[in-house]
């Protein structure tokens, strides 16, 4: 670790090791559309550099019904690199999310460029495997996502 007059470095001197962007705080998640209530919206989050680690909890009903994936916002938009694909590991609970999934489920993606995750490809309940998202129309009977994890923003 070294401390020069342009910052702080880790492994060296370069640009790529310099320690350019530190913050942590809270910001409060929602859902994608209008119409949503909430009864618990936490988010935390920790940023360093590039690496975004987050945690959510969040409970609501209700919304549009106009059959988009279910979407829940970041506090920051991951990386616009047209390859980047992230997750973030966590449970949805009581959702049954267009009829197809009756429990919650574990992963959640992050497209590249975007403010927000979408609600996880996932099994549906004869056991195979979709590439449709969950659906918000499947929301309005209540939900919850609790979730943590780590992402890429630019």
């Amino acid at each position: 670790m070294r401390l020069s007059a342009d910052g702080l470095h880790l492994g060296g001197t370069g640009s790529a090791n310099a320690i350019d962007d530190y913050e942590e705080g809270t910001y409060t998640p929602v859902a994608n559309g209008s119409g949503f209530s909430y009864s618990k919206q936490y988010g935390f989050y920790t940023k360093i550099g590039n690496i975004v680690h987050v945690s959510i909890w969040i409970e609501g009903s209700g919304g549009p019904n106009n059959g988009n994936a279910f979407q829940l916002s970041l506090p920051f938009p991951s990386k616009s690199d047209g390859n980047y694909r992230g997750g973030i590991t966590g449970s949805w609970e009581d959702a049954d999310f267009v009829g197809a999934f009756t429990e919650g489920r574990n992963r959640s993606h992050i497209n590249h460029g975007t403010s927000y995750m979408e609600a996880s490809f996932s099994w549906v309940d004869n056991g195979n495997w979709t590439s449709s998202g969950l659906l918000n129309s499947g929301a309005h009977g209540g939900w919850g996502y609790q979730g943590s994890g780590t992402y890429m923003t630019d």
